[in-house]
């Protein structure tokens, strides 16, 4: 499910971080440590946008979506086979911080 396409829905992000987390785990990688998370995180964001727990579901939905995309276009760039190390320079890189100010966070 690995792709360049960015994903559409909140369904198609958790199927790429999981693809992610399979994929670092077949490679001993420990980039799958943050996707692991987010992962997580995503999945509580689901339940919350289907419980009605957020003001704006579909806006909750287009942030998660978007910064999975920007997540998945940094992680694209990073070197493979360095660990979480090169996964978190490029995740604590300045591009981390636009997502994060565009988000309003």
């Amino acid at each position: 499910m690995l792709t360049r396409n960015p994903a559409k829905n909140i369904d198609e992000v958790i199927a790429r971080l999981t693809d992610i987390i399979d994929i670092s785990r077949q490679e001993s990688s420990r980039q799958g440590y943050f996707a692991a998370l987010y992962r997580k995180v995503t999945i509580n964001v689901k339940q919350g946008i289907l419980n009605g727990r957020f003001e704006d579901g579909a806006r909750m939905e287009r942030l998660d979506v978007n910064f999975a995309s920007r997540y998945a276009a940094v992680l694209a760039k990073a070197p493979r086979r360095q660990g979480a190390k090169a996964g978190y320079y490029y995740l604590s890189s300045r591009r981390l911080r636009i997502i994060f100010s565009k988000a309003g966070l």
